[in-house]
């Protein structure tokens, strides 16, 4: 059967999937959700994606986004790959992360796009456990469902600064109402099945993701671990330093460990932490803060470097 085409373009907006390996959990505790979204957060910043809503479970998630730049591939390989480096190291586990390429939909009509945040919103409730459980209940659990959008959506003011709430205009001329009529918009169907949204998804144009990430996560697997001389080398060469410079404690490497780290932390997959004991024993708060004040002039060079390092 061959594949559908891909639909990339400026402004287009996305209800992408992507499942666990053989439906198996992507999210084992809390560290796993919190490390994912954190990622989600600076890809979405990286490759110029707002998202608008998302949901995590066990084993899948799901995203509304929209890729002010066309680059739906290349924001979704990164965000795979990168998670599935973490999870690798994190809980020793050799292989795919992921279940193949992730799915997409196009969104071309609002009224599939006001339903489907409702559905992603649903995600907690209707698995097996929840679905034949007292409404009372599952709204109780759905209002405090942590890994999802909907608590933002409640409160009218999100919880991330890269969560965009503009869907929320179409509900109420302030943020407090709009709020209260979201609300009440999903929790009426807790306990039923969205047939408006089985009829906007026959409008729905579909995409499919690329064998991108499916390479991409092969070759992290086949090397076990980010390669981390590669961007080392990289940096080096271009600040004209030796490769020790980057790793000395200290101030010492200056604007080329400034890069470095600011690099490894957007496309290795590694904790701030792990990335500070690589150059030089540097704490996390201090990689983070790195990464804050970098220069324009570096900016743009972990830009570059980043799209080239992404490509070997």
């Amino acid at each position: 059967m061959p594949r559908k085409s891909r639909v990339l373009f400026e402004g287009a907006r996305y209800h992408v999937t992507s499942r666990g390996n053989a439906r198996q959990a992507i999210f084992h505790q809390d560290g796993d959700r919190e490390r994912f979204l954190e990622q989600l957060g600076e890809r979405a910043v990286c490759y110029g994606v707002v998202v608008h809503a998302f949901v995590l479970m066990d084993n899948h998630y799901h995203l509304l986004v929209q890729t002010l730049r066309g680059n739906l591939n290349r924001f979704m390989q990164c965000l795979n790959t990168s998670y599935a480096l973490y999870y690798r190291y994190k809980h020793k586990r050799p292989g795919h992360v992921f279940q193949g390429r992730y799915k997409a939909l196009l969104v071309t009509e609002d009224e599939y796009l006001l339903r489907l945040t409702r559905y992603i919103h649903l995600n907690p409730v209707k698995t097996a456990k929840w679905r034949n459980a007292p409404a009372k209940e599952a709204v109780r659990h759905l209002r405090g469902y942590r890994w999802s959008s909907y608590p933002s959506y409640v409160a009218g003011r999100s919880s991330w600064p890269w969560l965009n709430l503009e869907v929320l205009n179409q509900y109420g001329r302030t943020p407090r109402q709009a709020g209260a009529r979201y609300r009440a918009y999903t929790e009426a169907m807790v306990a039923g099945d969205d047939e408006e949204l089985a009829q906007a998804l026959k409008s729905a144009g579909g995409i499919v993701g690329t064998e991108e990430i499916d390479s991409g996560e092969r070759r992290a697997a086949e090397r076990g671990s980010y390669d981390w001389d590669a961007l080392d080398r990289a940096v080096a060469a271009h600040y004209g330093v030796e490769l020790e410079v980057l790793r000395k404690h200290g101030h010492v490497g200056g604007a080329a460990k400034r890069v470095a780290m600011a690099l490894a932390a957007r496309l290795s997959g590694a904790s701030l932490g792990e990335i500070g004991q690589r150059y030089g024993g540097v704490s996390a708060s201090a990689v983070n803060m790195s990464r804050t004040r970098l220069r324009p002039e570096e900016k743009r060079l972990v830009e570059a470097l980043g799209r080239r390092l992404h490509s070997v």
